[in-house]
């Protein structure tokens, strides 16, 4: 079973373990371990911290909005495959999304695009009136610079935001589109060689 089917299967199931991250400190002391072993296939050590903060604030918000609110397996699919030609990173989770999430402090919001929209490019969080997190902007700040990435997925609801080859956030519109719902979120990233 791959991480899409995953998250989108009619029932939750526990995923095998070399994927599965049902506690935030396995999710962590894997996502320590990402620096290491991109180094190992010659990335830069500033680049390879930049990418796994980034897979972090991937990781920590599976955590951090579906405490209690998980549809059924609880924790992460957070799989790593690191190549010296490509690395690929594949996080999901079967929680609320961001749609729910972010209605706790906007409540008018109806529209889960729009949701994925606001998300991504202002520092919103759906834990108000907690001031804590990087947010997904920064998910996209980082992304920006690092070179090579192929693309990133990220999908929520029934909203799909996908980049390839560049990632332009001024044209974040043309990057959005409808499709039919999952059951939390899911992020994939492609990057060729450094």
């Amino acid at each position: 079973m791959i991480a899409f089917e995953w998250v989108n299967s009619a029932i939750g199931i526990i995923p095998v373990k070399d994927f599965y991250c049902p506690s935030r400190d396995i999710a962590e002391a894997r996502t320590e371990k990402l620096p290491a072993l991109l180094v190992s296939v010659g990335w830069p050590e500033d680049l390879a911290e930049l990418f796994s903060a980034t897979v972090s604030e991937l990781v920590g918000n599976c955590f951090d909005h579906n405490v209690g609110q998980w549809k059924d397996v609880q924790g992460c699919w957070f799989e790593a495959q690191i190549e010296p030609s490509f690395v690929r990173v594949f996080i999901a989770d079967r929680g609320q999304g961001i749609l729910t999430s972010l209605q706790r402090v906007l409540s008018d919001l109806n529209d889960p695009i729009e949701a994925l929209k606001k998300a991504f490019t202002e520092i919103i969080t759906g834990r108000a009136p907690e001031k804590r997190g990087n947010g997904l902007k920064f998910v996209i700040r980082s992304l920006q610079k690092i070179p090579n990435v192929k693309s990133f997925v990220f999908i929520s609801d029934s909203a799909k935001l996908s980049f390839n080859d560049s990632i332009d956030i001024l044209y974040i519109d043309s990057h959005l589109e409808k499709i039919e719902p999952i059951k939390g979120t899911y992020s994939e990233i492609l990057i060729k060689k450094i």
